[in-house]
């Protein structure tokens, strides 16, 4: 009798486990976030930069040891990823992915490079050209995307 219980009880915590897997991992990554080194944490330090920093309902699942992909909610759709590299002696790049219909804006940031740390370049139609900051900026400006509203 003992041993039917035993087993009911099992059968039903591997249903549970297994319908509330996906729930389980988010609830997971919400409360210990991967990369959070910097990830939300280093929003100021992005800012003082002019980098794009990481929006707060952004979620990363990547393992890792040394990027991390951070992916906006489901809908959104001019920011489409960042990509923070990192490496034992600290952060070294960062990549932000802004589209808009058929338009691809690529920035990277290289912490390591003080002297010139932007290299980004405009996409559309199989072209590609690289453009300034000044340049970049008021490609996001005319669609909408502004660091202080992040």
């Amino acid at each position: 009798m003992r041993k039917n219980i035993i087993s009911v009880f099992a059968l039903i915590l591997v249903v549970f486990c297994t319908l509330f897997f996906q729930v389980i991992i988010d609830a997971w990554f919400r409360l210990f976030p991967v990369g959070n080194e910097y990830g939300v944490a280093y929003n100021d330090e992005r800012v003082k930069r002019g980098i794009l920093p990481i929006p707060e309902n952004w979620s990363t699942r990547d393992y890792d040891e040394f990027s991390k992909t951070w992916k906006p909610c489901p809908g959104v759709e001019v920011r489409t990823s960042k990509i923070v590299v990192a490496d034992e002696n600290g952060i070294d790049s960062e990549i932000d992915y802004i589209s808009k219909d058929e338009y691809l804006l690529e920035m990277i940031y290289n912490y390591k490079n003080a002297s010139n740390p932007w290299r980004i370049s405009f996409e559309t139609n199989s072209k590609s050209r690289l453009l300034t900051k000044v340049q970049a900026d008021s490609v996001l400006l005319q669609w909408g995307v502004l660091l202080d509203k992040w």
